[in-house]
């Protein structure tokens, strides 16, 4: 039996982004050329294109959801609400002729995503995550030390029965020599 396809309409987005900029001098002499940005957007999208629970039964939206178990979904025009917030921190936090320049860095973002028409969470959103880096430099010699972190997934969606997961970090050392013309990196 042919079933005509869902008609979707082209998703229609308003958006704010705003933007913190600071430069900020430090309060102890080792913290020099320190800088940091966040920027946030709320953002609000018409005819978002997410899933609905289908009853391929009787060929309508289920009016009960089915939990824990798989189902079938059809895609459908619904609003929804994402917010989130990236943010960059990047600080010279040492410097001297033989041990080279120590910096820190924190690179991160935050994501939220609400279907405004059946109040689940949207899904495959990527919860709060940001990677902190400790680098040396010294002539020829770039070395880093990085730890990467994701939150645990706890704002999922119902619809589609997306599971939760548990936080993890990861470690990342690398160390690379540059010259003009090749460089050589290890990393672990």
């Amino acid at each position: 039996m042919h079933r005509p396809r869902p008609r979707l309409s082209p998703f229609a987005t308003c958006s704010l982004v705003l933007l913190l900029l600071s430069l900020c001098q430090p309060a102890q002499a080792f913290l020099y050329d320190t800088f940091g940005s966040g920027p946030g957007w709320p953002n609000r999208v018409d005819d978002y294109i997410d899933a609905v629970q289908w009853d391929a039964t009787n060929n309508v939206p289920r009016a009960v959801p089915v939990v824990d178990n798989f189902t079938v979904l059809r895609y459908a025009n619904q609003d929804a609400t994402l917010y989130g917030v990236d943010f960059s921190a990047m600080s010279r936090i040492a410097s001297s002729d033989s041990l080279g320049v120590f910096s820190a860095g924190l690179v991160g973002s935050y994501t939220r995503g609400e279907n405004d028409d059946t109040d689940d969470n949207l899904y495959n959103i990527m919860p709060l995550h940001a990677t902190l880096a400790l680098t040396q430099a010294l002539g020829a010699w770039h070395n880093s030390l990085e730890g990467e972190f994701v939150a645990a997934k706890d704002d999922v969606s119902e619809v589609r029965n997306e599971q939760s997961t548990a936080g993890y970090g990861l470690m990342h050392l690398r160390s690379r020599y540059e010259r003009d013309r090749w460089s050589m990196e290890l990393g672990a």
